[in-house]
């Protein structure tokens, strides 16, 4: 059988550096390949290569071809009439493929018109693309800003499926989303593989999403392709052993024996009592939320997208104010502060953001990223300030030559990198950590975490750790708190929350943590969704 998409000795070099190498690839209609490797090791890079849309200086070498199609090197109106009505492309963070200032409805809207989707019809589609990914029709009137990172990420997906493309390239889909809202993803992804027939190219870090979803591996690392092979026979043996050490590191949602921490006889670092904060117009985004925090805790905000999570660590800093209830952070009544007092405080707290394109200055490099909250607080000297940037690039698993870049130079990954060494910078005694490892492979993840684990035994710091990844804060939370529509459903140890819930709705998040066996995975589907590899 012809591929419908062949890519062939694929090579991409940029100035001074080789991305991609001698890369071949073939994606058969009906078909689910996952290409997956450590961050910086092509994935990307080869996407784009794909679509013709390598940045300014990049230069690709070999083949690419759509149903014998030469693609690489085809001229750029060739290449319109290609993107979006044949190949689809679902970029890695949704913050930056969405226009902040169009609504979600038109910038769909916009897609359907370009490939001569009649306007009387425009309206009744974007309703039912958002409707196909779970977001509200009504809704479409909404800007991005409005939406959580998960919701954004869903509207992505939408706008890549809004012409019916024959290929879907999905960089890392699911990044952004919590457990069920991925699973309602990866459930929409194998009904349009079985109606459509779609091919999907699938670059994912998440083991777990590779197991559920795809027919065939393909494993890269430094921009070469080292292994390839039907799915069941990776997860079965591995044979390289790089795949051995990516499947090694996946972690599992499943009992720890992680020794109990003293009770407390100190005041928490953060406690929050009947908490609620309003939008205008709109229900409450937290409502009656009472936990507090101690010293030298790790506690899981778990929930799903638009939960009010990322909302609760807003107010636990001083960036949001709430409609009434306390907060206290160190001991100190936060709405009561001065500017200064409130600065002060803020020095002994660290933030992950949880999109690190975002939140890390395009004009900066990564060694003025990290030293920015030292200059801020005119800590140390220039050099003592570079001489601690250098040394969490280490902590991070990031080379010291990445200091000299800006982040646009920096896969998603590395980016989230540099935004975690940027928050241990000032040594803090709250860590708030927003989607900390969303973005990054899981050698890397499992290197992060383990790290975290560290410098939170040797430090003591607390940590507020807000993830979807279940499986992760499993790995390093002593308590876990649920939010559901921005209400408090469960607290408890992390054991107890999370391996044996007392909430019907704790239990469906957990049901749905993938697990990193595709025989396993696909055993939770109807007997036609059966593995077919």
């Amino acid at each position: 059988m012809t591929a419908l998409l062949r890519i062939g000795n694929l090579g991409v070099r940029f100035p001074g550096t080789t991305a991609v190498e001698g890369v071949d690839l073939e994606l058969e209609r009906d078909e689910v390949l996952a290409v997956v490797g450590e961050s910086g090791s092509g994935k990307s890079v080869t996407a784009l290569a794909v679509m013709g849309l390598l940045p300014a200086g990049a230069t690709a070498t070999g083949s690419v071809t759509l149903d014998g199609r030469e693609l690489l090197g085809a001229p750029e109106e060739e290449l319109r009439r290609v993107r979006g009505a044949r190949i689809a492309l679902v970029f890695q963070e949704p913050s930056t493929a969405l226009n902040p200032v169009e609504r979600v409805g038109w910038q769909i809207g916009e897609v359907l018109r370009a490939h001569g989707t009649p306007r009387r019809e425009r309206a009744a589609r974007v309703a039912e693309l958002l409707t196909s990914v779970g977001i509200p029709p009504e809704r479409a009137r909404d800007y991005p800003h409005r939406f959580s990172g998960g919701q954004k990420q869903r509207i992505v997906l939408a706008l890549a499926l809004a012409v019916d493309p024959d290929v879907l390239i999905a960089d890392e889909p699911t990044t952004a989303l919590d457990v069920t809202v991925q699973a309602e993803i990866l459930a929409l992804l194998r009904d349009l593989r079985r109606e459509r027939r779609l091919a999907v190219l699938l670059i994912t870090h998440n083991i777990g999403v590779v197991a559920d979803l795809a027919d065939r591996v393909a494993v890269m690392r430094d921009g070469r392709v080292v292994e390839t092979q039907d799915v069941r026979g990776l997860f079965a043996a591995p044979a390289t052993e790089y795949a051995r050490r990516l499947l090694a590191a996946v972690p599992r949602l499943e009992a720890h024996d992680r020794p109990a921490r003293p009770a407390p006889a100190k005041e928490p670092v953060l406690a929050v009592e009947d908490l609620r904060v309003d939008h205008p117009g709109r229900p409450a985004t937290l409502d009656g939320i009472t936990l507090a925090v101690a010293p030298g805790e790790v506690l899981g905000l778990v929930g799903e997208s638009g939960s009010g999570k990322t909302t609760l660590g807003r107010v636990a800093v001083g960036r949001l104010r709430p409609a009434s209830g306390t907060v206290r952070l160190f001991g100190q009544d936060l709405p009561g502060l001065s500017r200064s007092e409130l600065r002060a405080l803020r020095r002994r707290v660290g933030v992950v953001h949880q999109d690190p394109a975002a939140s890390l200055d395009p004009r900066r490099t990564v060694l003025e990223s990290i030293t920015e909250p030292l200059d801020v607080h005119r800590i140390g000297t220039p050099a003592a300030r570079a001489s601690r940037a250098h040394d969490l690039l280490d902590q991070v698993a990031l080379h010291r030559d990445h200091a000299r870049r800006l982040p646009r130079e920096l896969s998603g990954g590395q980016r989230q990198r540099v935004a975690l060494a940027r928050a241990l910078a000032l040594e803090p005694d709250l860590l708030l950590a927003d989607e900390p490892t969303s973005a990054l492979d899981v050698s890397v993840q499992a290197a992060v975490l383990d790290l975290f684990t560290e410098l939170q035994e040797r430090h003591g710091f607390a940590c507020v750790f807000i993830s979807h990844d279940l499986a992760v804060v499993n790995q390093v939370a002593d308590r876990v708190a649920v939010l559901r529509g921005g209400r408090l459903i469960e607290l408890g140890t992390a054991r107890d929350v999370l391996t044996t819930p007392s909430t019907p709705y704790t239990r469906t998040l957990v049901d749905s943590v993938p697990v990193p066996d595709p025989v396993a995975q696909r055993s939770r589907h109807a007997p036609d969704l059966e593995i077919s590899a």
